[in-house]
């Protein structure tokens, strides 16, 4: 989409209001709260959670959703501008509903997850009530797919989950772990099939299957239930 440098002025009233509200009532957050994805912290409820009624209230709550999310459905213009504020400070996305990974996690449940998936983890982490990580990146492999070692094996009523991830950011506050491992519908070069993406679960809880070895450590191997997810 072109854009010739000059906002159209309904937005731009947006804008300057967001920028206010990230400069005067956010980036304080920063230099008195702690980590933004302590949701359950009482002092994270008592400063973020009336901020981010304001946000609600002015119809700029989880902007990159679509309406039938909760979302104004923004292109990726109006997010941009957005983002180059509330880039500014650490709680920005969480006062206005769009922190990663939570905000791709979402779109996962909302494209792939089955009904029950949506309702008893969708909704929930839309309204930040809960959040999530991805774990995706091992200590031999980085974030190469083609080189994960993780597997998730069918047995029985259980899905055996075997492998180490690392760099799981935020893994200790998370109420779920999306989790990438291998799939083994690999092409002789070893490239995944486009009709083959790469596959996730969803787990039932971060102690059910996985030890937190360090903040940014994930170590699993897990005989617990974890919902698949599939594209």
């Amino acid at each position: 989409m072109a854009w010739d440098f000059e906002t159209e002025p309904a937005f731009q009233k947006e804008l300057d209001w967001i920028d206010a509200l990230v400069r005067e009532e956010v980036e304080p957050l920063d230099h008195v709260l702690g980590n933004p994805y302590d949701i359950h912290n009482p002092r994270n409820q008592k400063l973020v959670r009336p901020l981010q009624a304001e946000v609600k209230k002015r119809k700029l709550w989880a902007c990159h959703l679509g309406p039938e999310l909760g979302g104004p459905g923004y292109g990726q213009l109006k997010l941009a501008l957005m983002n180059e504020i509330l880039g500014r400070s650490r709680f920005a996305p969480t006062v206005f509903g769009c922190q990663a990974p939570d905000t791709g996690n979402a779109e996962i449940l909302a494209h792939y997850g089955t009904s029950e998936q949506k309702k008893k983890y969708l909704e929930p982490l839309l309204n930040n009530d809960i959040v999530s990580c991805f774990s995706m990146t091992e200590p031999h492999a980085g974030a190469d797919p083609k080189m994960f070692k993780c597997r998730a094996t069918l047995d029985g009523d259980f899905w055996v989950i075997n492998g180490e991830k690392w760099f799981s950011s935020n893994a200790r506050f998370a109420s779920r772990i999306f989790l990438s491992r291998l799939s083994r519908r690999l092409s002789s070069s070893g490239n995944r099939s486009p009709r083959c993406p790469t596959p996730y679960f969803l787990s039932s809880s971060v102690s059910a299957s996985c030890a937190l070895a360090k903040s940014s450590e994930t170590s699993c191997s897990s005989r617990r239930s974890a919902s698949p997810i599939r594209p």
